[in-house]
């Protein structure tokens, strides 16, 4: 969907067929590069495996591949411009993802229809990792260049952005810092946004194993979002181009100690709330009153700390589907 190397006709074949292909068990593809392309050139694995599994998961995947595949294409010929477009661009392809994962708990048996009765809060679960994705690869995503019509990967939407700049090139490699961090901040702000309602999505989970599959991207998501918060660094990096992949080998990451203290330790709804506070404190200590969206950030750390105390005083908070209340 985003290799900028695939001519648009192509894309828009693929994509649009994607759906119908999973079900041929020869099924390859042989694009992108290192893991990916790998992948790709080994799909009739996964698609064997995929077609051993019951027709209702089968056909949630297939429903919600098709779903993702029609927004990827009607994105790769239409800019973000809104944050309206941003919303649905990350509704396509992640905010999908949590809809159908949703679909295949409760098929199941193992989780209540709680979780499908609305698909807001999955929706939001997806939406808060790709947003945090988007942001922290900006450098990454803005100097991935297609050679023959000179695009660029652009997922922040321009009604931020602009409040800031007439173009996101003056913010690369340490150009106009001030308006730049700023403006990470407008995006970062718009992301935490989402963080209480993926809490009340949580809570509802009842399957061990099913918990941990959601909670420990999106407490690696916070941790991400805190340290990108105020963070110049986001702009900067070393962006390095072999056989037409472009990659930032030293972005804005969580350290390896941490990442692997968060897996850990993220066993239960308690220790998701003692982490995902301690990535909310890490942000209130660098609001600035200056900062354009310093009043919008303090709303929504302060939402995501009153879920926290809210889930601490639940009946069980150190199992999975301790409800913290329902979010505002």
């Amino acid at each position: 969907e985003d290799d900028m190397a695939i001519d648009a006709e192509t894309k828009a074949r693929l994509l649009l067929s994607f759906h119908n292909s999973i079900e041929l068990e020869s099924f390859t593809l042989s694009y992108g590069y290192n893991e990916e392309k790998k992948l790709l050139e080994k799909f009739d694995c996964v698609v064997r495996a995929y077609l051993t599994l019951k027709p209702s998961y089968r056909d949630i995947i297939r429903d919600v591949t098709q779903r993702m595949a029609e927004g990827m294409q009607k994105f790769s010929v239409t800019k973000v411009e809104t944050i309206q477009d941003y919303n649905l661009y990350c509704h396509y392809v992640a905010g999908l993802v949590g809809i159908g994962l949703s679909k295949i708990f409760v098929a199941s048996g193992l989780e209540d229809d709680v979780l499908t009765q609305s698909d807001a809060n999955a929706n939001h679960l997806g939406l808060f990792l790709q947003k945090t994705n988007i942001i922290r690869d900006f450098l990454e995503d803005h100097e991935d260049v297609n050679e023959e019509t000179s695009a660029r990967r652009v997922f922040w939407p321009k009604e931020i952005w602009g409040l800031y700049t007439d173009s996101l090139q003056d913010f690369t490699y340490g150009r106009n810092e001030t308006q730049a961090v700023a403006c990470l901040n407008h995006m970062v702000a718009d992301a935490l946004r989402h963080l209480p309602y993926c809490i009340e999505y949580l809570s509802n989970i009842r399957d061990y194993h099913n918990f941990l599959f959601c909670a420990i991207p999106q407490v690696m998501a916070a941790h991400t979002l805190s340290l990108c918060y105020a963070n110049p660094a986001v702009f900067q990096g070393e962006i390095r181009k072999s056989l037409g992949e472009c990659r930032n080998v030293r972005p804005v990451k969580v350290r390896a100690g941490l990442s692997a203290r968060l897996m850990l330790e993220t066993t239960s709804m308690g220790s998701v709330l003692d982490s995902l506070e301690a990535a909310i404190d890490g942000m209130s200590d660098r609001v600035s009153p200056a900062d354009p969206t310093s009043r919008a950030m303090w709303e929504g750390l302060q939402a995501v700390r009153d879920l926290v105390l809210a889930g601490r005083s639940a009946a069980h908070p150190d199992k999975p589907g301790a409800r913290p209340g329902a979010a505002a």
